[in-house]
């Protein structure tokens, strides 16, 4: 047969030995080239084309006496040389880290081991610490951005603050949308030109925030709980799980302290009933104490345990590589998207203010009062939960209404209910319910103040709440339902008052004003009642039905307002 000129020398020599020839030079070959142990032989995928090819490229660059060896055990055991190479990869890999790293595997059984269940157990601990930041952080990373930006670029952002603050404006300026969108263009165009040496500062602390992100998502603790009670775990057990763990650890990326700063303060002011609220300066260099010596422990992983190597003996591939790890690349969208969050929040509440000055205004106009009226007796103000009342402003008023400003008048409206003679007699059984309606609503505002005292039944049970800080966080069911009792009696109050308002300034505003319709209608004895005081009577009158068209405008506001501030 003539020789196939497609093959190579060395190929042809190998194929023209016979089986004892191909094993007694096998035996002489490995000999000389000193390699370890293999009795069992990788398989690599097959249809994994582009590995193969990486494998064999790289095999060329052995020596003869390595190649030969590779070649001739193919031959013998009818196994690809790719799948030889890799293991005889591998397996000098294994032996270099058994040497350096004592602990961490033992190769021939192929398993972890105690070595690295304890630099796992270590990895697991650092975790523990970080995961209610790192939490916080993944809820909003946005938000994150800002608070980042207030320690990378304290002034600036500060600077920033105070340009685009609509607070800047007095009450008396009635802020329109064109100066909205004036003052959104201004914090845009300052924050696309931030200094590029400050937003490179905060992209790498970005990327130090995502590599921890991806640390906490690592299997660790699934990896763990594969060990055997002897601490030790399969390579193709261990695979799934520490693909992640190399992933990340292959290459580390520890937040700077400007970072941490950040993640504790965002975390410390966003967390809910965060229990230990105090003094936040101190709590912040307890938090970078603690997170220093954590990262520690992730740096003594790294030098501990040679990640990459190690993924290449778990994975069974001589040339694994994780990817670079990414993250945070669409920082700045987000940053600048939560700058804007953050001015919407901050315009809302300066025309919620705005719109609580204009009811200040027409309370002392309407009434001579300064201030907003508030309930007398408010308990949970005394409380740790930091509550606002859902009604503030709609019950004191309903309140200061039925207790002191419609008692001037009630004199006029009982004439009219004694001696009005209705023209639509409904209205006459309508203005009496009415008329005793003030006096049930003072009554029941009174004994609803009365609950809410310290000695009551609602003010004992927030009180007890109050003087036992210990049982705060326990006692939030407690403190809720006693809420929802009272947000439904202010329900209850305001419904009622809002009926009462419109009844009375449908009757007297077809007598007063003659606005009459079919249900409601003037007096027939308008001219005369009263007496010889008739005329005096009617100013007086018209009065009152000023006065309760006035305090429904208020009402009206203020359960705005209150609605608004949900």
């Amino acid at each position: 047969m003539a020789p196939d000129n497609s093959m190579s020398g060395f190929d042809r020599m190998v194929s023209s030995m016979s089986d004892d020839e191909r094993k007694d030079m096998l035996n002489k070959v490995s000999r000389s080239s000193k390699e370890e142990n293999e009795d069992v032989i990788s398989v690599l995928p097959a249809d994994d084309p582009n590995f193969r090819e990486s494998l064999s490229l790289r095999l060329q660059q052995e020596s003869f006496l390595r190649r030969l060896w590779i070649k001739i055990k193919a031959a013998l055991f009818n196994i690809r040389q790719e799948d030889i190479y890799n293991t005889s990869l591998i397996t000098r890999l294994a032996h270099d880290v058994e040497h350096t790293y004592p602990g961490l595997i033992s190769h021939h059984r192929s398993v972890l081991t105690l070595g690295t269940y304890e630099k796992l157990y270590m990895l697991r601990k650092v975790q523990e610490f970080f995961m209610p930041y790192v939490e916080s952080y993944e809820s909003n990373p946005g938000l994150y951005y800002y608070y980042l930006s207030t320690v990378i670029i304290p002034d600036i952002a500060e600077e920033i603050q105070k340009d685009v603050d609509p607070y800047k404006f007095p009450f008396t300026k009635n802020l329109t949308s064109e100066t909205r969108v004036q003052l959104i263009k201004k914090m845009e165009d300052a924050l696309d030109n931030l200094p590029e040496s400050k937003r490179t500062m905060m992209y790498m602390c970005v990327r130090s925030i995502e590599w921890l992100t991806a640390f906490n998502r690592m299997h660790v603790d699934s990896l763990i709980k594969n060990f055997t009670p002897s601490k030790e775990c399969l390579y193709n057990i261990a695979r799934s799980d520490f693909a992640s763990i190399a992933k990340i650890m292959n290459v580390v990326n520890l937040p700077a302290n400007e970072a941490l700063v950040a993640l504790f303060s965002f975390y410390y002011n966003t967390t809910a009933e965060n229990p230990n609220k105090g003094d936040e300066e101190q709590l912040v260099n307890e938090f970078i104490n603690g997170a220093q010596l954590h990262i520690e422990e992730i740096r003594s992983f790294s030098a501990g345990v040679p990640v990459k190597d190690l993924a290449r003996i778990v994975f069974d591939n001589s040339l694994y590589d994780s990817k670079p790890f990414g993250g945070g690349e669409d920082w700045f969208v987000k940053f600048k998207s939560q700058w804007r969050t953050n001015f919407d929040i901050r315009w809302n509440q300066w025309l919620f203010d705005y719109k609580k000055y204009r009811m200040q205004i027409k309370i002392k106009t309407y009434f001579d009062y300064d201030g907003i009226p508030l309930l007398p007796v408010r308990p949970w103000k005394k409380l740790w939960t930091g509550y606002t009342f859902r009604y503030e402003m709609s019950m004191g008023f309903i309140w200061m209404f039925f207790d002191s400003i419609i008692r001037a008048h009630e004199p006029v409206l009982k004439t009219v209910m004694l001696e009005g003679d209705f023209l639509i007699k409904e209205n006459t059984i309508e203005f009496a319910d009415d008329f005793r309606t003030i006096q049930n609503m003072r009554n029941d505002f009174a004994a609803f103040n009365a609950s809410l005292a310290e000695n009551g039944d609602i003010g004992s049970v927030l009180a007890g709440l109050g003087h036992n800080p210990e049982r705060a966080s326990s006692s939030r069911e407690t403190f809720d339902a006693v809420m929802s009792d009272v947000d439904e009696s202010s329900q209850n109050f305001i419904e009622k008052a809002g009926k009462w308002f419109r009844s009375v300034k449908s009757i007297l505003g077809a007598v007063v004003n003659g606005s009459e319709s079919q249900y409601y209608g003037g007096l027939s004895n308008w001219s005369k009642i009263g007496g010889r005081q008739n005329k005096e009577f009617k100013e007086n009158l018209s009065l009152v039905y000023t006065v309760v068209d006035h305090a429904y405008d208020v009402l009206t506001e203020a359960e705005s307002l209150d609605s608004s501030a949900m």
